[in-house]
Parts: C-alpha cells; sequence; structure tokens
C-alpha cells in the first residue's frame, strides 16, 4: 500500500540490524546477524552493505551459513573500482554460496559506479530504484549495488518457492 513492490510477495522477511543510528556497524555485530538468521532457519540471506576489511569471524559466520544450505546475496560495492585490486566483503569471501551483486542502469550495462571484478557473479537493476525511507515523505530513489543485491534476493526466493528441495548451488 506504499507504492513500492519487491520481487516476491510471498516470502517471509527477517529484518536485521547490524549497525546503529548513525550507520556504524562492525562485523561481529554482522556475524551475529547471520548466527541468528541461521538459528532462526533463513534460507537466503541478503547483504547490501559492506566495506574493505576482512574479517575471520564474519567468514566464519558465512562459512556457517554455507555448511547450512543457505545463499548469502552481496552488494559488490559503489566505489566503481575491480573487486580483484580492492576487495570488498563480504562479496570478496572466497565461499560459494556468496552471490555477489553489482549495479546496472536502464541500458543494462554496469554503472560507472559499481564494483565489478571476477568476483562479481552478475548485475541487477540497481539504478534509480524506487524505496521507502523512514526520514523521507513517502518514496525516494536509490542507486547502488546495496538496491541491485535485493533483487537478486527476490529472484532466488522466487527459485527456492519452485525448486524448494534444490539446494544453494543448484538454485
Amino acid at each position: 500500500g506504499k507504492g513500492v513492490a519487491g520481487i516476491n510477495w510471498a516470502v517471509q522477511l527477517m529484518a536485521l540490524k547490524n549497525s546503529d543510528s548513525t550507520g556504524a556497524s562492525s562485523t561481529s555485530d554482522s556475524a551475529a546477524c547471520v548466527d541468528y538468521a541461521l538459528a532462526h532457519g533463513a534460507q537466503i540471506l541478503n547483504c547490501s552493505f559492506g566495506g574493505a576489511g576482512y574479517s575471520q569471524t564474519f567468514f566464519t559466520a558465512l562459512k556457517a551459513a554455507r555448511d547450512a544450505g543457505v545463499i548469502v546475496v552481496a552488494s559488490a560495492g559503489n566505489a566503481g573500482v575491480n573487486n580483484d585490486a580492492s576487495p570488498h566483503y563480504p562479496s570478496n569471501y572466497l565461499l560459494d554460496n556468496i552471490v555477489s551483486v553489482g549495479n546496472s542502469g536502464p541500458s543494462d550495462l554496469p554503472s560507472l559506479s559499481s564494483d565489478y571484478g571476477g568476483l562479481v557473479d552478475l548485475f541487477a537493476p540497481g539504478t534509480s530504484i524506487l524505496s521507502l525511507d523512514l526520514t523521507a515523505t513517502g518514496q525516494v530513489s536509490r542507486s547502488g549495488t546495496s538496491m541491485a543485491a535485493p533483487h537478486v534476493t527476490g529472484a532466488l526466493a522466487l527459485l527456492k518457492a519452485q525448486f524448494p528441495t534444490d539446494n544453494y548451488r543448484q538454485l
């Protein structure tokens, strides 16, 4: 009823907050969110956040997700750089359950601001995406890989609904 729709309407969402009121977060908070999601039956995780720092704690949590058969969709980053040379985590963790998503524009070409490289699995619409914002009145338009990753998360949820016995590799 707010003028914004997602990819899949027949899912259960589990919103987890890994940052404080200023937007600051830690990888240990992100790992705790993954642990919570796994403990409560999540099958697909969306990580529309990230940065340059590798964290063994976060890697271990995402590896536990892989071991539980959970797909992790991660935004590739918005610096317009090659992730092979300038890693962006969690999208650059070397785990086969992570789907790294870049941002494409209206012409279906990668956005100049989107990170790219060998570890970016695919690009999805992420430019001028309508969204809701609690601090704005109504809809806002946002761009970036954090807007692209949820499209892939929703598409994977549709596949999971259609093929519930498929594992993360098959999906």
